[in-house]
């Protein structure tokens, strides 16, 4: 079930934060181009860089698999944001 394309990614995470309340300034969408797999993914690196400045909150995706590929890594995620108060939500 999930939503392909970048583009339509955003949009689905911009509705959902917004039906629950959110106000989600552009610089606050993170996003990268290449896989998850990839080794530099800007996007993702800025996102935990500022969610260990305490800039960030709640963490909004599409699907688990926008974050990690393997259930190691998405536990290892997942350990990391609740050390640090952050709220994952899955949209799909």
């Amino acid at each position: 079930n999930h939503v392909d394309g970048l583009p339509s990614q955003v949009i689905l995470g911009t509705q959902y934060a917004t039906t629950k309340g959110y106000n989600v300034p552009i610089s606050q969408i993170y996003t990268d181009v290449c896989s998850a797999n990839a080794k530099e993914r800007p996007g993702f690196t800025k996102l935990m860089r500022e969610s260990r400045k305490k800039k960030i909150n709640t963490v909004i995706v599409t699907g688990t698999d926008r974050l990690a590929r393997t259930p190691e890594q998405l536990f290892m995620m997942n350990l990391q944001m609740m050390f640090q108060n952050i709220n994952l939500q899955v949209v799909n």
